[in-house]
């Protein structure tokens, strides 16, 4: 009895590590099983344990499962899945089609349409820079002006 209490033990040990096999595991029940009233106090948890496992095994079901509604969901699943994806993907085309058709574009530029506002003000800060070259243009026309006077006057 001794060397069975020992080995309890040793099994113990292991199945509370987490380490043992279901061989080994068998025969703790076993051995515990078979000491019965013999095993010590302080082992005393296994055998509650044992029989709560043993207990736990033999519970059923109070209503049988049947294996065509079973079935039958496993088929619907699929399928609910796929439907969920296609009204999504109808959802997202249908929202894009939506906005493209509403779409007026913003302005032309050189005959083209801009649908974007930043693009269009992009476009016409060039245009800013035209009043500086029409003041250089300006300039330029005076000082062509003052030289054409200034070789009449040479020339008589």
């Amino acid at each position: 009895m001794d060397k069975s209490i020992e080995r309890i033990d040793q099994l113990v040990e292991l199945w509370l590590d987490g380490s043992t096999t279901d061989a080994e595991e068998h025969e703790l029940q076993r051995l515990v099983a078979e000491c019965g009233a013999e095993l010590p106090a302080r082992l005393g948890w296994l055998t509650t344990t044992f029989e709560g496992y043993g207990a736990l095994a033999e519970e059923r079901n109070p209503q049988p499962v049947k294996r065509q509604q079973r079935a039958r969901r496993q088929l619907i699943r699929p399928l609910q899945r796929v439907m969920q994806w296609g009204l999504t993907a109808a959802a997202v085309v249908a929202l894009v089609v939506a906005i493209s058709i509403d779409r007026e574009p913003y302005c032309y530029i050189n005959g083209k349409a801009i649908y974007d506002a930043q693009i269009a003000m992009n476009e016409t800060r060039c245009f800013e820079h035209l009043d500086e070259l029409d003041q250089t243009m300006q300039v330029l026309t005076l000082l062509e002006n003052l030289n054409n006077e200034n070789n009449l006057e040479v020339n008589n």
